[in-house]
């Protein structure tokens, strides 16, 4: 059962995941019977696209955002940390060691 069927059928547990709550607050009107699953899905797929080009965007018009392409790394997290921790240092973000 996918998260958003236990959602449906009203398994909504307290749970402190942002991911968890905004779809919680989102399948609101579908289980007060306000619009159609179909509906319910759309808009929550919808708006999840909107606020991830929201969030792109806050991103993009920092100047100290540093973006970096897993690709380059291997998609080894350990190579991906040990090159942001470098980076953090450079900048006297994170003590020398």
């Amino acid at each position: 059962m996918s998260r958003f069927d236990s959602l449906i059928i009203g398994e909504t547990a307290v749970d402190t995941n942002v991911d968890y709550q905004y779809e919680i607050l989102h399948n609101q009107d579908y289980l007060d019977g306000k619009c159609s699953l179909e509906e319910a899905v759309y808009i929550l797929k919808r708006d999840t696209r909107h606020f991830a080009k929201r969030q792109l965007t806050w991103f993009r018009r920092e100047k100290d955002v540093i973006w970096l392409n897993k690709d380059l790394f291997s998609y080894d997290n350990d190579k991906i940390l040990s090159y942001m921790s470098d980076r953090l240092k450079e900048k006297g973000i994170l003590e020398k060691q």
